[in-house]
């Protein structure tokens, strides 16, 4: 019960009379304690009271101390306990900012800037840490992104659907949509180097495209077109043929398709579906579904398309990377324009239109190259995963790539469209693209398309397969025809070691399929003979074979001439 200022005395008087003089100055009585403050308060009456304490709070210089053993300073709603549904609204409204020098404990949810952190729902195990999506416009102006992390994204006002978990991952993180990173240094530098120089150019060739007259029906097709001006190795496009097509379609085996020409004269190409030339075209038969149709002959049309030649010395620009041109002085329709090369050689890159390289650019009509001109990298930076510790860090031209493992491809720079899980892998390579690699350790680097699982997989993406190790195939499907059968091979066979069959090889050897030797000599028979073999005497003009009657194996003459 609050007490008198005045002790037990009462100011004797009312308004608009004299007052006993002792009895206006009231003397204060001793507070509860002299550890803190207490406010005072005058009623109706005039009676002025001790009605509430400040606490055991010292305020000093703007400054709020606790007086309190535990340093505790509690801020309570009288009554009803106050949630807090907005920033105007709670038992405590602080107008401005907040430093906390400590730590927190929050009991409820708490929302900042109008992210929602905490449990979500008041269950058991959940964490939650969402807010209220908006429309977004979708272009790359610090939207649709999240960041956690030292260093993590710091660039995220020119991103949009980005992901950065973990210290340094997309650190640069500019100009970078679709792409996730997860794990210390992931992606580290996607984003920040746009149209670095890679080369000078010091000439131009330019190819006019050539009419063809005739293709033949082989094996690889040879192509009659006037002056083609082509070298051996370049790659062409071929379209508007007529003929050389099954019965079950009009289009033409040569139409649309990429091929690397062998150069057998001024007016006639051969024609192979592999840069090293050793896989020839087929002009003999088709296969549409499982079926294999022979073609018909060539009829007319067709225009072979080269493409444009760029020489730049020691560029190490691997295929299918995008460029960029300007300055060049003649050629300059070249300039100020984004270009997809194909590797010719280490001086040498033809110019392409598209990334899967149908498209050639012709430069037949295009001016004389005169002089200059330098080679940018043209940078491609979205639709990136990346997961591991230093996961692809120095990757900064290259789109839809997945990384998955700890140290992995630390030094790819340039590539795109790669899958590789494993740690540690992928890391001899500088410059790759279309890569399906697990556990790899047999890719080599500027060499795009290759395969590579562990040690026991390679596929060179130029049409062959290495595989180390011992392979069974299929589910006992016998074969009637070269269509069928556990294992088809389209096109030949080679063998170096044994070959066996249980229904074509040589039951007396082990059903082992060989070709039987013969030999031609004067008297002496062969040493170390195989059941079916065939000895020529030629001294006393007698043919001998050898077989296998039970247990017993010898030559048995079978005539005499």
């Amino acid at each position: 019960m609050a007490r008198l200022l005045s002790g037990s005395t009462l100011r004797r008087g009312t308004s608009g009379e004299f007052i006993d003089l002792p009895g206006a100055q009231p003397q204060l009585p001793p507070t509860e304690t002299t550890a803190t403050g207490f406010t005072v308060a005058t009623d109706s009456a005039l009676r002025t009271t001790y009605r509430s304490s400040l606490g055991f709070v010292h305020i000093y210089t703007a400054s709020m101390y606790s007086l309190l053993p535990e340093g505790t300073i509690r801020v309570l709603a009288t009554g009803t306990s106050y949630l807090s549904t907005s920033t105007a609204s709670g038992t405590l409204v602080v107008t401005g900012g907040i430093g906390v020098g400590g730590n927190m404990n929050i009991a409820k949810d708490i929302v900042v800037n109008g992210l929602t952190l905490g449990k979500g729902f008041e269950g058991v195990n959940n964490i939650v840490f969402r807010g209220t999506a908006s429309t977004s416009s979708g272009f790359e102006t610090g939207q649709n992104s999240i960041a956690i992390g030292y260093d993590t994204l710091t660039g995220l006002s020119s991103t949009n659907k980005v992901i950065a978990i973990g210290r340094k991952s997309l650190s640069s993180g500019s100009n970078i949509s679709n792409t996730i990173a997860i794990g210390d240094s992931a992606l580290t530098l996607m984003g920040t180097n746009n149209f670095p120089i890679l080369s000078t150019i010091t000439n131009v060739t330019r190819i006019s495209s050539s009419t063809i007259s005739a293709a033949t029906n082989a094996s690889p097709i040879v192509v009659t077109a006037n002056n083609h001006q082509l070298t051996t190795g370049s790659q062409i496009l071929i379209t508007g043929v007529t003929g050389l097509s099954t019965a079950t379609t009009s289009t033409s085996v040569l139409n649309n398709t990429k091929y690397w020409v062998d150069v057998l004269t001024t007016n006639t190409l051969a024609l192979y579906t592999n840069k090293n030339l050793t896989v020839p075209s087929n002009g003999l038969t088709a296969t549409v579904g499982t079926v294999v149709y022979s073609l018909n002959s060539y009829t007319s049309g067709g225009v072979v398309t080269s493409p444009a030649l760029v020489t730049s010395p020691t560029h190490d620009i691997g295929t299918g990377t995008a460029i960029y041109i300007d300055g060049v002085v003649g050629t300059t329709q070249l300039n100020q324009n984004v270009y997809y090369v194909d590797w010719i050689n280490s001086s040498t890159l033809a110019l392409f239109g598209n990334s899967t390289l149908l498209i050639p650019i012709n430069a037949s009509t295009y001016g004389s190259y005169s002089s200059s001109g330098t080679i940018y990298r043209y940078v491609t930076n979205d639709d990136n995963i990346a997961i591991g510790i230093n996961a692809a860090p120095n990757l900064v031209n290259g789109s839809d790539n997945f990384f998955f493992g700890n140290n992995i491809a630390v030094n790819l720079t340039t590539g795109s469209n790669n899958t590789i899980i494993g740690h540690n892998q992928f890391n001899n390579l500088t410059s790759a693209s279309g890569i399906i690699a697990i556990g790899a350790d047999n890719l080599v680097d500027l060499k795009n398309n290759q395969i590579n699982i562990g040690s026991l997989i390679y596929y060179d993406g130029a049409g062959n397969t290495d595989i180390n190790g011992d392979v069974r195939l299929g589910l006992g499907t016998d074969s009637t025809g070269t269509n069928s059968g556990a294992l088809v091979v389209l096109g030949g066979l080679g063998v170096t070691g044994k070959v066996y069959s249980q229904s074509g090889g040589a039951p007396d050897e082990d059903y082992e399929l060989y070709t039987p030797v013969i030999t031609v000599n004067t008297g002496t028979a062969p040493s170390s003979p195989r059941i079916g073999d065939v000895w020529i005497n030629s001294q006393t003009n007698s043919y001998f074979q050898y077989i296998k009657d039970g247990t017993s194996s010898f030559w048995l003459q079978t005539l005499q001439f």
